[in-house]
């Protein structure tokens, strides 16, 4: 999911970092730009999240989008 919110009022960011609950993430979705030299720290992280799948969106030929 993708959450709006405003922007803190403490310093000068333009984007808020809220977290989720353990129990709210059913799973992540690495997008076909993923790096995937990442995919161990993103595992880490997700250790909190012990519910949560790890998941591939690809992008066909036909511009189609197949989530795996």
């Amino acid at each position: 999911w993708r959450l709006s919110s405003y922007r803190p009022e403490d310093g000068d960011k333009l984007y808020s970092d809220l977290g989720f609950h353990q129990k709210e993430l059913s799973a992540v979705i690495m997008g076909p730009s993923f790096d995937s030299d990442k995919i161990d720290e993103l595992k880490s992280l997700m250790n909190n999240y012990p519910d949560a799948g790890l998941l591939s969106a690809k992008i066909t030929d036909h511009r189609s989008i197949i989530i795996e």
